[in-house]
This record gives structure tokens, sequence and C-alpha cells, in this order.
């Protein structure tokens, strides 16, 4: 490969026709792209299927986002379209230099897309449950929303760039290793936004026990204050029936 230049390589997207002319490079690399049926579980479906009984838009007065849902999930779309674009670049290349190795970048990419396609749904909050204004809850969650997007917009900079002006082979590793850090951090923040929803679950849990223990104590409180209320009024009763007798049975 010493000598050879990527960029002399053609960087555009290939037709299915040019694709599979690649034969067996073409068709053994299946990078597991997501079909339909792959999808990522919808929280905001719960509600509908009778599971965790969630409207998404419940909690958008009381909680402020960092970014509009929408806004993530257009530069999830943008970045999911780039990412398609390399994979197809990589089998490219892999073609032209009749190097396969260079192909298997596509697995990476592959890692990318799954993590870039679950945030809008990890993103979701799972519950109607918000934490007060002061919990670090929030100020947390709203610096993973700023992560996240300032992260995507990294990496679509970063594949346009190389799509645009591949490096020299030279150069190609350390391309090679940014993708595999987009990878990381993706699946980092995907990691970091589930935890967040089960610290919030966990948050909703911890109140309810208190409001169930307050409840308690209150229906506790009413029981003895009924029961010391039978007690007089039995003693009261008393008190009388032996008042009449004295009276009927003066000594």
């Amino acid at each position: 490969m010493n000598g050879l230049d990527i960029t002399a390589t053609r960087t555009s997207v290939r037709s299915n026709d040019e694709l599979s002319s690649l034969g067996d490079l073409d068709d053994g690399l299946n990078f597991g792209r997501n079909t339909p049926t792959d999808a990522p579980h919808d929280p905001r479906n719960d509600a509908e299927t009778g599971g965790n009984e969630c409207d998404a838009d419940a909690h958008e007065s009381v909680y402020a986002h960092a970014y509009d849902p929408d806004e993530v999930q257009d530069l999830v779309n943008d970045a999911t379209t780039y990412t398609s674009r390399l994979i197809e670049f990589f089998i490219h290349i892999a073609a032209e230099l009749n190097t396969p190795d260079i192909a298997k970048n596509g697995y990476v990419c592959t890692a990318i897309d799954e993590s870039l396609k679950a945030i809008p749904y990890t993103m979701v909050i799972p519950t109607k449950f918000v934490p007060p204004e002061e919990s670090s809850w929030r100020t947390k969650r709203q610096a993973l929303e700023v992560s996240i997007c300032k992260n995507i917009r990294k990496y679509i900079r970063f594949s346009d760039h190389l799509l645009r002006k591949p490096p020299r082979v030279e150069k190609f590793q350390s391309e090679i290793n940014k993708l595999h850090s987009f990878a990381e951090k993706f699946s980092d923040l995907n990691s970091k936004f589930e935890a967040s929803n089960d610290k919030i679950r966990l948050m909703e849990l911890c109140e309810n026990y208190e409001k169930m223990k307050l409840l308690h104590l209150e229906e506790q409180r009413l029981r003895e204050s009924i029961r010391a209320d039978r007690v007089a009024r039995k003693n009261e009763r008393a008190l009388i029936r032996q008042q009449r007798q004295q009276q009927r049975h003066p000594t």
C-alpha cells in the first residue's frame, strides 16, 4: 500500500450495480444494518401497549430540555446518513486498493449507527415524575443532552471531511482511530442516558415510598384517634351508668 494515495480513488457513493460488481467483498460484508424489526424499543409507545404509562409530552412543561428532541432527531438522521456513506466508502476503498481489511471498518460504523439510532429513545424521560428544580439530576441530564448534540455535530463534520478529502495512506489509521473514538463516545453517552433514566425511576420510587410512609403514619394517627375517642365514649357511658345506679340506690 506504500505510495498509494487514497485521495486518488473516487469518494462518491457507488450505485447498486457498482457495489454488486465487488462480488464477495460486498455480499460478504453484511454490517448488520438495522431492519425495521431491529428498531430499538421506543418507550413513547408504552402507553399504547399497556406497558410503562409514560406520556412523552406530559413532562415537557416541567423539565426544560437543553435541546429540542426534534432537533436531536434531525441530527441523528443526518449522522446516520453519513454513516451509511462511510460504510460504502470503506467498501469502495478496499476494492480499489485490494485490501479487504479496510472494509472491516464498516463494523465500527455499524456500532456508531446503532448507538446513534438509540439516542432519541434513551433521551426520552421514562416517567412523568420530574425531580425538583434544585435536583442535580436536572443539571446532569441537560449536560448529557448538550454533550450528545455537540458530539453528533463533530461526527458529522468529521465524516463529511473524510468523504470529501480522504487522507493519504500514512494518515489513514489516524482517521480510523477517530472513528473508533466516536463509537466509544456514543456508546458511553447512551449508557449514561440509561443510567440517568434508572436514576429518575429510583428517585420516583423513593418519593412514592416516602409518600406511602406519610400516608401510613396519617392513617395510623387517625386510627389511634378513633380508638381513643371510642375509649373515651365508653368510659363516659360507664360513668353515666354508675351515676344513675348511685341515684337509684343512694347509700
